[in-house]
C-alpha cells in the first residue's frame, strides 16, 4: 500500500491522477478535511492527518510499505520560520514513524540546489529535510526539482500575469539566468517509475527539463504566447536586486513583485545530470510546446495574483 503525502497540491494532484491508472493501491494524506474533493477518489483511499503532530501518524502508517513524500510550503511566499518548521519537522516526523511502521520504501521529493549555505531559507530547509531522509534506514530515493510546469503551475501563470497586467515587462535580477523546466506529467512519471525500480534506491537525482533557457527568454517565450491582454512589445525592464528588495516591502509575500518570487525564478536550476537517458525510453515534453494554458488567466486573475491574493487555485507542494 501507497502513502501520498501532499496529495492535493500541483504536483501531488498528478501523481494521483497516474496512480489511478495502474493496479496500485494507495491512500492519499489529507491536512485539511474538504480538499480531498479535488482529487476525485474513494472514501477509503483517505486518510487525514497532520505530519507535524507527531502522535497522529502511526494510525496512518498503518498497511503502508511505500511513502511518496511530496508535502512541503511553496518555494515562495512564507516566512522564513516556516519553511523550516514544515518541511523539515514533517519529514523528520515522518521518517522516524515510518522506521517504527516497517515502512519500506521512501520517495522524497526536494529542490534541485538545496544547500545549507543557501540564501533560500526554502533551500536551506530542503536540504535538511533530505538529511533526516539519507540518515534513516528506509530504501530512499530522493528526487530533486526546480521548476515544474503545467497547468494550474504557479511558476508560468505568476510570469503571465505580470506580463498581461504590466504596460513594461519587469525582470528582478540576472535575466540571463539558466532555468530547464520539466513538465508536470514527466515529473510524475518519473515518481512512479523511480517507486517500483530497484536502480534507483539510495540515489539522489535532479529532475529537469530537455532544454536550457534564460529567464530573459523565457519571459519572451510567454510572451509570444499570449494571445490577449498583453502589450506584445512593450519593453523590457532589468532591476537589480537591492531596489527590488525594496518594492518587496509594498507586495505581499506570495505575490510576483516580491523578491521572494524572483529568487525561486533564478535560484539553481540547472543539473548536469539527464534525465532522459536516466529514465525515460520516450523524449520529455518541451517547453514551447506545452504552453497555451498560460492563456487561461483572464486580468481579474492577474489582479489577484499580483497583489498575492492565494485564492486563485494554483496550490503547489501542499
Amino acid at each position: 500500500m501507497i502513502l501520498v503525502t501532499g496529495a492535493t497540491g500541483f504536483l501531488g494532484r498528478e501523481v494521483v491522477r497516474q496512480l489511478q491508472n495502474t493496479e496500485h493501491a494507495f491512500k492519499c494524506l489529507i491536512h485539511t478535511p474538504g480538499k480531498e474533493r479535488v482529487l476525485k477518489i474513494n472514501d477509503s483511499q483517505i486518510v487525514y492527518g497532520d505530519l507535524l503532530n507527531r502522535n497522529s501518524l502511526d494510525v496512518m502508517l498503518m498497511g503502508i510499505d511505500t511513502i511518496i513524500n511530496i508535502a512541503g510550503t511553496s518555494p515562495f511566499g512564507e516566512h522564513p520560520n516556516v519553511y523550516r518548521r514544515v518541511n523539515v519537522g514533517s519529514t523528520l516526523n515522518l521518517i522516524e514513524r515510518s522506521e517504527s511502521a516497517n515502512v519500506k520504501r521512501f520517495i522524497h521529493i526536494s529542490a534541485a540546489n538545496s544547500s545549507n549555505d543557501s540564501n533560500s531559507p526554502f533551500l536551506r530547509s530542503k536540504f535538511l529535510s533530505e538529511k533526516v531522509v539519507t540518515k534513516s534506514s528506509l530504501q530512499f530515493t530522493i528526487l530533486r526539482f526546480a521548476h515544474v510546469y503545467g497547468p494550474e503551475d504557479r511558476f508560468l501563470n505568476y510570469s503571465a500575469a505580470l506580463l498581461k497586467l504590466l504596460p513594461i515587462k519587469i525582470l528582478y535580477g540576472d535575466s540571463e539566468a539558466l532555468l530547464q523546466p520539466i513538465h508536470i506529467q514527466d515529473v510524475g512519471k518519473f515518481i512512479l517509475q523511480s517507486m517500483h525500480d530497484n536502480n534507483f534506491i539510495g540515489k539522489e537525482i535532479d529532475l529537469v527539463g530537455p532544454e536550457s533557457i534564460s529567464y530573459m527568454e523565457l519571459y519572451k517565450l510567454i510572451n509570444d504566447k499570449l494571445s490577449s491582454g498583453v502589450v506584445k512589445y512593450a519593453p523590457y525592464l532589468q532591476i537589480p536586486a537591492w531596489f527590488a528588495r525594496l518594492l518587496s516591502n509594498f507586495w505581499g509575500l506570495s505575490s510576483p513583485l516580491n523578491i521572494s518570487f524572483s529568487n525561486y525564478m533564478t535560484d539553481g536550476l540547472i543539473s548536469k545530470q539527464n534525465v532522459e537517458n536516466i529514465a525515460f525510453d520516450v523524449p520529455l515534453k518541451k517547453l514551447s510546446q506545452n504552453l497555451d494554458y498560460v492563456n487561461d488567466i483572464d486580468l481579474l486573475d492577474s489582479v489577484k495574483i499580483l497583489f498575492g491574493n492565494n485564492s486563485y487555485n494554483f496550490e503547489d507542494y501542499e
